[in-house]
């Protein structure tokens, strides 16, 4: 089946019923899909009124350093902050994370409607960690391949993750890329990527064990304007693109998890990599060695 981003998209600004009972449908068949239009500006610009002054405070400290003055983007000059100053940029990217607009859309009745009628459930779990995303050329590293959330997250395995685009994005700014149908394999066995022995930081990695599972599949890129949000399942398997433009790409993730779930009950609702829950302790049957 050839399958296009048009084929996943559904119009959330007309009647929200009829929107959802079609995003019901694309996502059991796909695992995903874009919906359409689900914000306004007004819903999203907040957002930027409180990066733009996160980025402002980040600058004043940056001796001989100003931003451009009025600017016309709520990010406007911050590439050029990120050159001359690498750990004030990565400082606003660290602090962005809690920033209140972000929260607060989180609980944003719409995007809760979406996930309470894909799960299923109305005690959905909210998951505290909710990064502002900022992609741009010197970051390539961050760049995830092929990968599913529920590893890292382990919400449930119902869970819904919403990829929140703060701009419009496309192939040149890096959109993501998804395998729709993906979700049906369920949990894709993992290898642990342990840090270095005498690491400080003890963080603990992820990689598909065979990453040519994804050739199963269709790969589609999910350009999007702003206002939209690509609605997906944890086991959808999908990764990050090169921003190939001189501007950050900047995005908010939203993952709601069910708390009524079976497995998340019986594992008394693990807390992820985000806190330290590490995928190997909470689902070894999904790990494989390291050699294999």
């Amino acid at each position: 089946m050839h399958l296009t981003a048009t084929d996943l998209h559904v119009d959330f600004s007309g009647d929200l019923e009829a929107a959802l009972a079609k995003a019901r449908h694309l996502y059991a068949t796909f695992g995903g899909f874009v919906a359409a239009r689900l914000f306004d500006a007004a819903d999203l610009t907040p957002i930027h009124e409180e990066l733009g002054r996160l980025i402002a405070l980040a600058a004043r400290e940056v001796d001989g350093f100003s931003l451009p003055s009025p600017r016309t983007r709520f990010d406007e000059g911050f590439h050029a902050l990120h050159e001359e100053a690498p750990a004030a940029a990565d400082a606003v990217i660290q602090a962005a994370r809690r920033l209140t607009t972000v929260h607060e859309l989180s609980v944003n009745p719409r995007l809760l409607s979406v996930s309470r009628r894909l799960m299923g459930t109305e005690l959905v779990m909210s998951n505290p960690y909710k990064p502002i995303r900022v992609d741009y050329a010197e970051r390539e590293h961050f760049l995830l391949p092929w990968h599913q959330d529920y590893p890292y997250a382990q919400d449930s395995m119902d869970a819904v993750v919403h990829w929140i685009p703060l701009q419009d994005v496309d192939e040149q700014n890096g959109c993501l890329k998804v395998a729709p149908g993906s979700h049906e394999l369920g949990v894709v066995p993992v290898k642990m990527i342990l840090p270095p022995e005498g690491s400080t930081h003890g963080i603990r990695g992820l990689q598909i064990a065979d990453p040519s599972v994804v050739e199963r599949f269709p790969q589609v890129s999910l350009p999007m304007k702003f206002g939209d949000v690509l609605v997906f399942s944890t086991l959808l398997l999908h990764r990050s693109q090169l921003n190939l433009t001189g501007e950050a790409r900047w995005t908010a993730q939203v993952r709601h998890g069910n708390f009524e779930h079976p497995l998340s009950v019986q594992k008394r609702w693990p807390r992820g990599h985000y806190e330290r829950h590490w995928f190997d302790e909470t689902h070894p049957e999904y790990v494989r060695p390291a050699g294999s």
